[in-house]
């Protein structure tokens, strides 16, 4: 029968590896065997749920005064002061020291559960939160990075914008001081006419008042005359026409020569206010005329400045097209002088085509036949490539099959070499050996004879392989080997070279196919641009119904419309 009495722990689960734990078993002992969740632990318990508060005694040793101390505590208090006096934590009590052995496998749980727990031993809680604040900070500060160079960006483009408005701003300012300076010369022009107007009406007033006047005399000049008539008519019906003529023929002579006096006087007077009145109304009638043209005069200097403004910024705008458009045109024969000179170059080196050695512009033709011969010879050298790239391929791999052949046979052969020497090396150690027995020893005459065979033995065998290393020629078969392997490098070094040459060209004619779209493009745009203002420049140019000179051509004209506009401004001034 087996008996355990005792069983030290030492190093398993929650027992130290320093301490040595003794447990002591009573008897009779009972084992209970089985694996894991059978229910070892297990025990009967009633159904009924019952409630019972617990009280813990918690006994401590005062390292101080060396005294034990009990403390009673709930268990809710046991579970907060024991980690502390253990000086852990308690997810390591629970997980670590005090864990089930039905949960002790927790490290091959999942991942999730596995950080948890993880988390909740390093208290990487709050790094992991911090961490994750971080990220979420990250991204939002990233987010807002982007925002605000958006937003530069924008208020970049607001501020060019804002800079060239402040700059027409400045000068319609400029222009708008010089047509009210204009304004006010012209009100002040103004303002004399109307005094002038005035005057003339202060003396028109006094011509209607003399006219008045006139009127007046003229009328009283008939009354007289008719009271005269009157007068004599009575005096003839009176019968007193002869006494009249006899007593008072000399007075009434005498008041008819003073009454024709006056009459004369007042026809004079009558005349000069007649001449007068009308010299007045003449001098009015001029003045009218001249205030009427003066008016006129005004409005149409007015009309001027207005339209010699608008005149001034379609002249504006149109000198700015037409610098942009005389920009374009340069830039436009520069591209085609460069697109010129690297098609010359191309076709000098290439030799796909022969183009003319002068310096004027190619043609179109010229050009799409050098487009059509570059494109043909871009794709004969890319089949070229692809079947060197294919020969090279195969001969690479030939070349590297037979290096590793020739290094192996080398290899092969340097080990076999070595391996002789040092089985020649390891023969005349023997032998030294040998001798050195035979010196050393008393020997007889069989055994000297016997070591003499072997001597003889081994230098034949010595022989031989020195004879077998001759008949081999191992060193010139290296050096053979090794002349073949230069060789082999040689020709891959040569192929690699092609091949680079081959890339370069290809290179090459990428990079004219992108010369080539670009050119083209800006062709377009060229013609586009031209298309929109062809209206503006035949009436700039005088070109209408004709095609457009060459660009030279077209700037010495642009200039002299730029002169003639800038002459017709100054003219209207």
């Amino acid at each position: 029968m087996c008996t355990i009495d005792k069983m030290l722990i030492k190093g398993i689960r929650s027992f130290s590896p320093d301490n040595q734990n003794v447990v002591e078993f009573y008897k009779p002992l009972t084992l209970i065997v089985g694996h894991n969740g059978a229910g070892k632990t297990l025990t009967q318990k009633k159904t009924a749920l019952q409630f019972k508060t617990l009280d813990q005694t918690l006994q401590t040793f005062n390292r101080d005064t060396g005294q034990k101390q009990a403390l009673s505590y709930r268990c809710a208090d046991i579970d907060r002061i024991v980690p502390s006096l253990m000086g852990v934590s308690k997810a390591i009590l629970e997980n670590v020291i005090f864990v089930h052995q039905e949960d002790s496998n927790w490290p091959l749980s999942d991942g999730q559960t596995l950080k948890k727990k993880f988390d909740d031993i390093f208290a990487a809680t709050k790094y992991t939160k911090a961490l994750q604040e971080m990220r979420k900070l990250r991204t939002e500060k990233t987010a807002e990075v982007k925002e605000f160079r958006l937003r530069l960006e924008h208020l970049k483009t607001h501020k060019d914008h804002s800079t060239k408005l402040k700059s027409e701003i400045a000068d319609g300012q400029g222009k708008d001081r010089n047509y009210m300076t204009q304004i006010n010369e012209l009100d002040q022009q103004a303002k004399a006419y109307q005094q002038t107007l005035d005057e003339m009406n202060v003396k028109l007033t006094a011509i209607a008042d003399y006219g008045d006047e006139l009127k007046q005399l003229k009328t009283r000049h008939e009354m007289t005359a008719k009271q005269n008539a009157d007068a004599f008519v009575k005096l003839q019906k009176a019968g007193l026409a002869e006494d009249l003529d006899s007593t008072t023929r000399e007075e009434f002579q005498t008041w008819l020569e003073s009454m024709d006096e006056q009459m004369a006087e007042l026809r004079r007077k009558l005349g000069v206010t007649e001449r007068n009145i009308l010299s007045k109304k003449q001098l009015i009638e001029a003045n009218k005329a001249q205030f009427t043209r003066t008016a006129a005069l005004h409005k149409l200097q007015a009309c001027g400045v207005i339209r010699a403004a608008v005149v001034l910024t379609e002249l504006t705008a149109d000198v700015k097209n037409q610098g942009r458009l005389a920009a374009d045109a340069d830039n436009h024969a520069h591209n085609l002088t460069q697109r010129d000179r690297f098609m010359r170059r191309i076709a000098a080196q290439t030799g796909i085509m022969q183009l003319p050695g002068n310096d004027s512009n190619l043609s179109s033709g010229l050009v799409v036949a050098f487009h059509e011969a570059l494109s043909n010879k871009q794709e004969a050298l890319k089949q070229s490539m692809q079947q060197l790239k294919e020969s090279n391929r195969t001969q690479d791999d030939e070349v590297g099959r037979l290096i590793e052949q020739v290094s192996t046979e080398s290899s092969r052969v340097a080990n076999g070499l070595q391996m002789k020497q040092q089985q020649a090396k390891q023969k005349e150690r023997q032998m030294q050996q040998l001798r050195g027995q035979v010196e050393g020893c008393a020997v007889s005459r069989a055994m000297l004879d016997d070591i003499n065979a072997q001597d003889a033995a081994c230098k034949a065998t010595v022989e031989r392989a020195q004879d077998k290393l001759q008949r081999l020629n191992l060193d010139a078969e290296v050096a053979k080997r090794q002349t073949a392997l230069d060789e082999l490098q040689r020709k891959a070094s040569a192929l690699r070279q092609e091949r680079d040459k081959l890339t370069v060209a290809a290179e090459g004619a990428t990079r004219l196919r992108i010369k080539n779209q670009e050119i083209l493009a800006k062709e377009e745009q060229v013609r586009a641009l031209l298309a929109s203002n062809r209206t503006k420049l035949d009436n700039l140019l005088g070109t209408r119904g004709k095609d457009l000179p060459q660009p030279d051509r077209l700037k010495v004209l642009a200039e002299q419309a730029v002169a003639r506009k800038k002459t017709e401004l100054q003219a209207s001034h």
